[in-house]
């Protein structure tokens, strides 16, 4: 771009550019009219398909990150701050016990730990908002941690290693009132009693 600029210039001003060794800057020499400039083309770049890549190459990058991290802390495995084995808790909607997709991920990084380390043993308690009665949130509490259970045991968990407790809303995570407190309270703790 800066050679068109630079070209036109000398062009439009009425100079002559000229090659020569010998001085001459008549029009023989260089004829304005025949100055070939080479002009620069911008790349044509498709912006979905570019950051598509880029999002896949950086989330490549980040698991690659991820793992050399995990493999190279010389910690507990569950204490690693790089590995989804350092979040034992999982959340859940109001008056449900389904289990999110989000928390498979991290469910799924306990199973693999669980099926690799007989000997170590998960306590699941099971949490409820303030919302309800005594007596409903803890069985929502205990199906809430049913749940995980059974998804750790279809996983391929041995049952044995896996205990439920549910303490309903007696435990909560955050005091208050109000959504961002009940959404904490929805839980499913899980508690490592032998590692």
């Amino acid at each position: 771009m800066k050679r068109v600029l630079l070209g036109l210039l000398l062009v439009g001003s009425g100079g002559l550019v000229g090659c020569s060794s010998t001085g001459d800057t008549s029009d023989e020499a260089v004829n304005p009219d025949l100055i070939v400039m080479e002009e620069e083309k911008p790349e044509v770049v498709d912006d979905a398909s570019t950051s598509a890549a880029s999002r896949a190459n950086s989330a490549d990058s980040e698991k690659l990150n991820a793992q050399k991290a995990v493999a190279t802390y010389t910690g507990h495995p569950l204490d690693n701050p790089a590995s989804p084995l350092v979040r034992k808790v999982v959340y859940f909607d109001f008056d449900q016990s389904a289990i999110n997709d989000e928390d498979k991920v991290t469910l799924n990084a306990h199973a693999d730990y669980l099926i690799a380390n007989p000997a170590a043993h998960v306590r699941l308690e099971g949490h409820a908002d303030e919302r309800g009665t005594r007596e409903y949130n803890v069985a929502l509490g205990e199906r809430r941690a049913g749940a995980v259970k059974r998804y750790l045991t279809l996983k391929g968990v041995a049952a044995s290693q896996l205990n439920m407790i549910s303490y309903g809303e007696e435990r909560p995570a955050k005091r208050g009132h109000d959504e961002g407190s009940w959404a904490l309270n929805r839980r499913v703790e899980l508690v490592y009693t032998k590692r």
